[in-house]
């Protein structure tokens, strides 16, 4: 058998419960016999003939696990950096969506894709707030279905910092709210849906924790800033979560 022939067999065999072998080992076998072999990733997608059906082969798995072996840390960069030759950006934006609506993996996979070809592009964390249109959106930002996608890309962006800040999604959405008002925003949960409950939560924990450890923020602190807005009733929320995270992470006693 040649090589894209093995690939399929052994691709079939994971997936078949009658196979009784645990055909790992082999797949393990069959990447590191292409990477002795000084196969680079263009190499392997024209031999797995990957094509205009990539999202949809049962392949793809096989490259990207070969392509990870080649570069742990630049996976999605280098395989996006094949894709572009072979597509162009309109081609690229439909694959991209199409596959979003497939399995979780595939989903997951044309994501982290997607954001590499924003930033192949320039993005900023600006431009991408503006171009998935949620500068329109005001306080409802946090129920925007596309609000993990903004997050992840920022994140993203922020591990080619010569030194990534831990809470560069926080300082981006104060640019916004202001940092009190991002506190009393990010207290109402009610209405969120899916993953967004889980992004905002930690949002929150992110923002508290940088109260502590950068702004040296302690309750009665917060209380004096809470207070300049007295009427407003999200503040007693913002007063309770953060006297919670504190004293749960260790901040002083207070007299």
């Amino acid at each position: 058998f040649g090589d894209e022939k093995v690939a399929q067999l052994l691709v079939v065999a994971a997936r078949d419960y009658k196979v009784k072998i645990d055909v790992r080992p082999l797949v393990t076998v069959q990447l590191n016999y292409w990477q002795q072999g000084g196969k680079t990733a263009d190499d392997i997608f024209n031999l797995l003939n990957l094509g205009d059906k990539l999202f949809e082969s049962p392949m793809l798995l096989t490259w990207r696990a070969y392509v990870a072996n080649l570069d742990p840390k630049k996976t999605d960069e280098l395989i996006f950096s094949v894709m572009k030759k072979y597509y162009d950006g309109d081609i690229l934006e439909k694959m991209f969506a199409d596959a979003k609506k497939r399995s979780a993996t595939t989903r997951s996979m044309a994501s982290n894709l997607e954001e590499e070809m924003w930033r192949s592009q320039g993005k900023t964390a600006d431009n991408l707030f503006k171009f998935l249109k949620l500068d329109e959106k005001g306080d409802d930002l946090f129920e925007s279905p596309v609000l993990g996608t903004w997050v992840s890309y920022i994140n993203r962006l922020n591990t080619y910092e010569k030194r990534p800040d831990e809470f560069v999604v926080i300082n981006e959405l104060e640019k916004r709210f202001g940092y009190v008002d991002l506190a009393r925003i990010l207290g109402k949960t009610e209405g969120m849906r899916g993953d967004n409950v889980e992004i905002v939560a930690s949002l929150r924990k992110l923002q508290f924790k940088q109260w502590m450890t950068q702004k040296l923020l302690d309750p009665k602190r917060v209380d004096k800033l809470l207070i300049q807005s007295p009427d407003d009733p999200r503040n007693t929320r913002v007063t309770l979560d953060f006297y919670d995270f504190y004293k749960a992470n260790g901040g002083p006693p207070l007299y």
